[in-house]
């Protein structure tokens, strides 16, 4: 009986440590171009106080900074297969003008697979993908460049 209150006590010490204050905000619709055929849809945008241990691998944010979790949805519309450079796709805050690069790219997967920069997409495919930020805490995602372009992230009210 000792054991498994020992076991539950440190189980519940690993969970506190290791999970942060989470935030999810709630986005309205986002459909930005990537390259002609190539449409991007921001689905949610999270943030995380805490490390993340997605897909096996340990980020941590420096002091005074967060994770961002941005979950996108990339369609290619056009008749030919392309080539889709997920670091091109930055965090920007505008407040102070800074570009935050992705720091890890995911599969959308019951378990997280880590995924490569280069993402192959044939003619009408749609692929989804996780791309990790750290960023300033307290501070809300509010734009993104693509391929040079910015764009302002809409959030819904409420």
């Amino acid at each position: 009986m000792l054991k498994i209150k020992t076991n539950l006590i440190m189980l519940i010490l690993i969970v506190s440590v290791f999970s942060g204050c989470a935030v999810h905000y709630k986005v309205a619709q986002n459909n930005f171009k990537y390259q002609e055929g190539i449409n991007v849809d921001l689905l949610n945008v999270q943030s995380s106080d805490g490390q993340s241990a997605w897909g096996g691998y340990a980020l941590v944010p420096p002091r005074k900074h967060t994770l961002v979790r941005l979950t996108f949805q990339l369609t290619n519309t056009g008749n030919t297969d392309q080539v889709v450079d997920l670091t091109k796709i930055i965090l920007l805050n505008t407040a102070t003008k800074t570009k935050y690069p992705v720091a890890k790219i995911y599969q959308v997967a019951p378990v997280p697979i880590g995924a490569r920069d280069d993402l192959k997409l044939k003619a009408g495919e749609q692929v989804k993908r996780v791309l990790m930020y750290v960023f300033p805490q307290k501070t809300v995602p509010d734009a993104l460049q693509i391929n040079e372009q910015a764009y302002v992230i809409a959030y819904k009210e409420g």
